[in-house]
Formats: C-alpha cells, structure tokens, sequence
C-alpha cells in the first residue's frame, strides 16, 4: 500500500468542482456555474424574470415568467448566447430556448426557501430561559433566547 503525502486541509468549494464533474458530468457542473452567475449574464432585470432550466444537447433552455418577457429576449438571444458562451468552458451552445414558467416555481426561485416552522417544546423553552438569568443584561437574555427559538423552530 503506497502512502498518501498528507496535505493540508483543503476547502470543499476548491473541491467541489472536481466532485460534481467526476460524480455527475462536466455539463451539470457548467450548469451550475452558469446559475450562479445568470443576473451578470442577462442583466438584473431580466435575471428578475428568467431562470435557466437545463441544457439539452447545444440548447439552454430558460424558463420565462410571461410572454411579453419571451418576445423581448427574444431580441437579445445572439448577446445572450454569446455571454452564455463565455461563461461555460466545455460545452458551446447553439441556441436559447424559452419557456413559460409556471407561477409557483418562478416565485420560489425569487425568494428564500424556509421550512415551515416546528413546535417548540415548552419544558425545554422554559429551561433555556431559566438558564440565561445568569446574564445581567436582559436585552442579551432576550436575544440569546429568541435566537434558541428560532434554532428549535427552523433547525429540529
């Protein structure tokens, strides 16, 4: 068995790429990329209105949230495909498709996703909170509290 030199640790976001690409395929991780950095390619405005969906052989397809937005990119599908392009390093697309979005995915790609909130326990609560007495300033008793409610809420 050789023995491995030992390396420092490395950060997974140096790594990430290598795993994606090895785990899924070079052209999820372009994917990928390319979301990250879709308002710098088609501009804030439109980014407001449009999501990448997939990429299907040469074509990205981008859902659209109605179809005033469709015809108006419609007219920029050369520029955008040209900063598509420069974004992605393996993989050359041809063409932009465009799809009607439907509401509820549009909506929930615009915000935050929150998990609904979970009962917390009064016992424990009532346990937490006896034990931040020990801190004189009730503002920071307050706030230590609220910040272990909403652990229990979100986090369980």
């Amino acid at each position: 068995m050789r023995k491995r030199k030992k390396q420092g640790e490395v950060l997974l976001s140096e790594q990430l790429e290598q795993v994606i690409g090895k785990q899924l395929g070079r052209r999820h991780w372009e994917f990928f990329v390319l979301t990250r950095v879709w308002s710098d390619v088609v501009g804030e405005r439109a980014a407001a209105h449009t999501l990448p969906a997939w990429i299907r052989k040469d074509a990205l397809w981008v859902y659209v949230d109605g179809s005033a937005w469709m015809q108006d990119l419609s007219y920029m599908k050369p520029q955008i495909l040209q900063q598509v392009n420069k974004q992605l390093c393996d993989i050359v697309l041809t063409d932009i498709r465009w799809l009607q979005q439907p509401q509820k995915i549009m909506q929930a790609s615009n915000r935050e996703y929150s998990s609904p909130d979970r009962p917390v326990d009064r016992k424990q609560a009532e346990e937490f909170f006896q034990m931040t007495q020990v801190i004189d300033d009730s503002g920071c008793q307050q706030a230590l509290f609220n910040l272990w409610q909403t652990f229990q809420k979100k986090m369980r």
